[in-house]
């Protein structure tokens, strides 16, 4: 006989609103379902008088025993435990009204809904203190992520951590994130020890639950396209622009009327130019039963660039299973698998044609993209590479593979005790070839470029490490005190081999270079790191009301001196639930209200290795061989002193915090931080030149401040069948460097290939502010030249001698001349402050979703003008029309000649407002009703519309993107803070538009 069934239907509401997404199982069966968006379910072959277990996350479970009844109506209970989540907060977890730290969380709803292929760009905007910069708007390029801004003119980069061990959030699949959360104080930070300065970010990734099979696939395709376009002149205005150049320098004109009028217009700017193509494809497996759980999950993304030959691959493999062994052990694994394959345009270096994005723009208008002979036309009287020559001749291909393995145990004995251990190896390596034309290289006639140009540069890593961690945590209620502490140990060792060949010279043969012709060189490297550290936490709750937390950590680094390898790193922090005392209890306007306070230490160990090392010179290209009874033999040289006194760079932090809700719907949070970074390490030349060192060592001599506030407000609302929910962040930080211990008081930052050092760290001043000349105008007579200073150098020299025309710099220090003394702060990179909006609709089976990022401020320093408003030798922008031609004619842009070196020298000419209000993100999507997906037999079925950086209110008409990150300079530890702000002409940001399907089975 088999036993009786029933199929039963019912509907699972909140507060009477339907609750979609229920986790709906019979108890002790892998069998179950979930609510559909309007809280419906229907459950088949239910066995008369079975038990069906009710659960969600935030709601308290539900057991409700089936007798004959075929249709239920449930109303969940929220859990008065889990009343606000439970957030993770570093070896652990706390509810969210246990909180005394700064933290914010971010939830796998907030990133689902920006449809982008990167776990970082998905955070911009979401969190107040949390700033994320696109440095480029290659596919695949990593954005800049800062918290609770610039603490350091090295790696700012924060310590990222995946699911218990640390991880890179470029190589997460954000379809796999279930939550983040960002520590942005020193109390909450300080568990992490030296890795906790410039923040911590905790990635959650999804697990399996008890149930049947669930399939999600998330699909999106869409297109993409350069937003911008330099506006630049046609061939008669050019020619024009030359002659008068030309002209004002003494030299004849270039082309005549007759020439002018007939030279035709070429569109060189958007030669280079694509509408790229983009596609994400994620589909997971997930479910479980009381015993085991499962997720599995396959990532493809798939990015082209909106410059031809610039694309980004990635594959993503991620296998989460646990295993439960009785009520008291259990044990599980995290797999995770990824491979990029990223092919990048010239974003680098100093000179025009080394920026992809604009090189284009400046090629002279009047000129065919080919010659008479079918080979790439030269440009005429500078050097510069052809953009479709760049396409065919350049390859920058980079490949990076990530295998990991996080396995661990989790034991609870005695009632009281727990303890997790953690093993997880990981496993990468890279392979970049770079395969490029020098600049100046000339071209053939047969449209090849001529012999032995081109250069090859191969580079092969391989990195190799594990983390290992034990935990143990003792947790117990005694009446109204709750204490909750935890020891533990961490171990890491890493080790690094990268290998890099250069090869110049080479033969043009496209697809087989012949690379035993050309002239090699080789170089390689070996780096290993060992950390050792032990930490512990001591929570107290007293009542619900009365919180206190303590924290201490003890970490031991190799990339110190024997002299300061070991740094302790103290925490403590306290906070207040007021509304759980008597006077508030029964209060219908204030929901939560809770002041925190916390203080901290932590450190910044993120700076490369071998730091305190002394560095030797040697080999057969050293110049140090010597030779003994006629005999030559190898010699070296010390290039870099030892500094054995290299410590952490520790920042000291304190914080203060208030949370509130009311009237149910509203919620606000204000923290006020405070962070000094003592002992910030620079790079300083200790010795003359004479002494014969010529690389920098790394001392302890700077002590930077940052100060400021941070706000987020909340709405959240329902009217019958429309919902809304409206959040808004902002921040204000203050960065001071208030000590610098160096001879000349300064470190200077820039390229005198272009333009003198632009930019300056300094006691007093943010950290890389603009330094150079004020203006004031333009000379506009003979009278106003002979009232004003002179420039240094021979006064019988016109290129040194001003004139009608010229640039009116301000004399600083009132000597009559204008000179390197004469400089200032012109402006700075850092915002005032930095502001996003989400507002979220839905109304019965509609969703849309607005978000608005921001900031206020702060300046870009651009080098466009130098390029485009005062160089002879390339075509102008628009704005070079408005230069001044006589008096009157213009105050802020010179007149044009062949030698500019007076009117091209650094200064607030150059200098723009990088203030921005961007539509970052758009999405519309429809959920189909339940009848409509009971035919298709499927849970759920959404669709999407989407679009990213659609519109953007700024006043940066000059550049092709405002938001700029950091360029040019970077080192062993990553991107560093010496060039922030700075446009050479930056890769921008692509407008996206896109369609999409969510589809569960």
């Amino acid at each position: 006989m088999h036993a009786q069934t029933n199929t039963i239907t019912g509907k699972v509401f909140d507060n009477g609103i339907p609750l979609p997404g229920v986790n709906v199982f019979i108890k002790n069966s892998t069998s179950g379902t979930q609510t559909d968006f309007d809280g419906n379910f229907v459950l088949n072959n239910v066995p008369i008088n079975s038990v069906l277990v009710f659960s969600y996350i935030g709601f308290e479970p539900q057991e409700v025993t089936i007798g004959t009844q075929t249709s239920l109506s449930i109303t969940m209970k929220e859990d008065s435990q889990s009343l606000e989540e439970v957030i993770v907060v570093g070896y652990g977890a706390q509810r969210k009204s246990d909180l005394t730290g700064a933290i914010s969380s971010i939830s796998a709803d907030e990133i689902v809904r920006a449809p982008v292929v990167s776990t970082t760009q998905a955070l911009q905007g979401r969190a107040p203190g949390v700033s994320v910069i696109a440095n480029s708007g290659q596919p695949g390029a990593a954005p800049l992520i800062r918290i609770r801004g610039t603490g350091t003119i090295n790696n700012t980069a924060p310590y990222v951590i995946i699911d218990g061990v640390p991880g890179d959030l470029n190589n997460i699949n954000p379809s796999d994130v279930k939550s983040i959360e960002v520590l942005k104080d020193a109390s909450a930070t300080a568990i992490y020890g030296s890795n906790g300065a410039n923040g911590v970010i905790l990635v959650t990734t999804k697990a399996g639950r008890v149930g049947k099979l669930k399939i999600n696939i998330n699909s999106s395709i869409g297109t993409r396209n350069q937003i911008r376009e330099l506006d630049v002149l046609n061939s008669q205005e050019y020619a024009g622009l030359i002659n008068e150049g030309l002209t004002n320098s003494g030299e004849p004109a270039r082309f005549t009327n007759a020439e002018a009028a007939a030279l035709p217009t070429f569109e060189w700017g958007t030669l280079n130019l694509q509408t790229g193509f983009f596609q994400n494809q994620q589909v997971s497996l997930s479910g479980g039963t009381e015993k085991v759980n499962y997720f599995v999950s396959y990532g493809y993304v798939n990015e082209e660039g909106t410059l031809r030959d610039s694309n980004f691959d990635r594959h993503n493999l991620r296998i989460n299973n646990e295993y439960k062994v009785n009520d008291n052990i259990k044990f599980g694994h995290r797999i995770t698998y990824s491979i990029t394959d990223q092919n990048t345009r010239r974003s680098f270096g100093a000179f025009l044609e080394s920026q992809s994005a604009i090189n284009g723009w400046a090629w002279e208008p009047y000129l065919p993209f080919f010659d008479q002979n079918g080979g790439f036309t030269a440009p005429v009287n500078r050097t510069a590479i052809h953009p479709l020559a760049e396409v065919r001749f350049d390859t920058n291909n980079d490949i990076r593979r990530n295998f990991g393995l996080n396995a661990y145990v989790n034991v609870d004995f005695l009632k009281d005790f727990n303890f997790v251990s953690t093993y997880a190896p990981g496993f990468g390596t890279r392979e970049a070839y770079d395969f490029d034309l020098p600049t100046g290289t000339t071209f053939a006639e047969n449209g090849g470029v001529v012999q032995n140009q081109r250069r090859l540069q191969t580079r092969s890593d391989r990195f190799t490490g594990y983390t290992w961690s034990n935990v143990l945590t003792y947790a117990k209620e005694i009446g109204r005190h709750n204490i909750t502490a935890l020891i533990g140990h961490e171990q890491q060792e890493s080790e690094s081999f990268i290998s890099t060949t250069t090869t110049v010279d080479i033969p043009d043969i496209i697809n087989d270079p012949d690379i035993s012709s050309g002239t090699t060189s080789a170089a390689g490297s070996r780096t290993p790191l060992a950390v050792l550290s032990y930490f512990s936490r001591v929570s107290y709750n007293f009542a619900d009301r009365y919180l206190l937390t303590g924290t201490m950590r003890w970490d031991g680094a190799s990339v110190f001196g024997e002299n300061e390898r070991f740094g302790r790193f103290p925490a403590i922090s306290a906070a207040w639930n007021v509304h759980n005392e008597k006077f508030l209890e029964n209060s219908s306007f204030i929901n939560q209200l809770k002041l925190r306070g916390g203080y901290g230490e932590v450190g910044n160990r993120n700076i490369g290795t071998f730091g305190y090392l002394p560095r030797l010179q040697a080999g057969p290209t050293s110049g140090f061989d010597v030779v003994f009874d006629g005999a030559r033999s190898g010699g070296a040289a010390a290039r870099q002193i030892a500094n054995q006194s290299l410590k952490w760079e520790r920042a000291v932090s304190t914080n203060f915090g208030i949370d509130i809700s009311f009237l149910n719907d509203f919620s606000i949070t204000v923290d006020y931080f405070d962070k000094d970074t003592d002992g910030a390490i620079l790079p300083i030349l200790p010795l003359t030149q004479t002494s014969g060192l010529s690389d920098t060592t790394n001392f302890n001599i700077a002590e930077i401040n940052n100060k400021g506030w941070e706000f987020s407000v909340s709405y959240k609302k329902r009217f019958g069948d429309f919902g809304i929910r409206a959040t808004g962040y902002m921040d204000m930080i203050d960065n001071e460097v208030t000590s610098l211990d160096r001879d000349s008081g300064f470190i200077a930052s820039g390229t005198a290939a272009i333009l003198e050092d632009f930019a300056r760290t300094e006691a007093g001043f943010p950290i890389s502010y603009f330094y150079g000349l004020q203006t004031n105008g333009i000379y506009q007579n003979a009278a106003e030249v002979a009232a004003g200073p002179t420039n240094p150098g021979d006064q019988t020299n016109p290129n040194i001698v001003n004139q009608p025309g010229d640039i009116r710099y301000v004399d600083q220090n009132g000597d009559n001349v204008i000179d390197g003394d004469d400089r200032v702060q012109i402006g700075s990179p850092h915002p005032d402050f930095t502001y996003s909006i989400n507002l979220d609709f839905d109304y019965k089976q509609f969703d849309l979703s607005l978000f608005f990022q921001g900031v206020e401020g702060n300046d870009i320093f651009t080098a466009l003008p130098y390029f485009f408003e005062a160089e002879l030798s390339s075509n102008f922008t628009r704005s070079a029309l408005g230069r001044w031609t006589g008096p009157g004619t213009s105050n802020t842009l010179p007149r044009l000649t062949v030698d500019n070196t007076k009117n091209v020298r650094t200064s607030d000419r150059y200098v723009y407002d990088g203030s921005y209000l961007r539509l970052k993100t758009v999405q519309l999507g429809y959920n189909f009703p339940k009848e409509v997906i009971d035919r298709l037999h499927v849970d759920k079925l959404r669709v999407y519309f989407s679009g990213q950086n659609l519109i953007t209110w700024d006043n940066y008409d000059i550049g092709l993107d405002p938001e700029i990150g950091t360029t040019f300079f970077e080192d062993a530890t990553g991107p560093n803070n010496r060039t922030l702000g700075l446009d050479r002409g930056v890769y921008p940001q692509p407008r996206t538009l896109l369609f999409g399907i969510n589809l569960t089975l």
